[in-house]
């Protein structure tokens, strides 16, 4: 079977630098092969939340946004059940049967 092979060689370097961004595209095969290989970003910022003084000057600073209520109750609950399957407590039975289960499915697994 024939491997997908691009041969570059002087008669087409200045085409691929083309498709490849490192030159403006001059041809719609260019531009083809360009939104292939960068496909559209979507921005999420608005322009008016963006300084870019502040950017250029080396004044801005990462602000770190904090997590929805919803996503820290997650947190705390998988933070809770890891410390009890640490210390057997609080367990329910059948979820702990459920984890004695899945350990000896992985034993088994791993002795094949």
């Amino acid at each position: 079977m024939k491997k997908n092979s691009i041969e570059i060689d002087e008669s087409n370097i200045g085409e691929w630098l083309s498709s490849t961004g490192y030159f403006l595209p001059t041809s719609e095969l260019e531009l083809q092969r360009f939104e292939l290989l960068y496909p559209k970003v979507e921005r999420t910022v608005s322009d008016s939340l963006v300084d870019p003084f502040a950017i250029l000057n080396g004044t801005w600073k990462p602000t770190v946004k904090m997590a929805k209520v919803h996503e820290m109750t997650f947190v705390n609950e998988m933070q809770e059940l890891r410390l009890a399957a640490r210390n057997h407590a609080e367990i329910p039975p059948e979820i702990f049967a459920k984890m004695k289960k899945n350990q000896s499915d992985n034993d088994s697994e791993n002795n094949i």
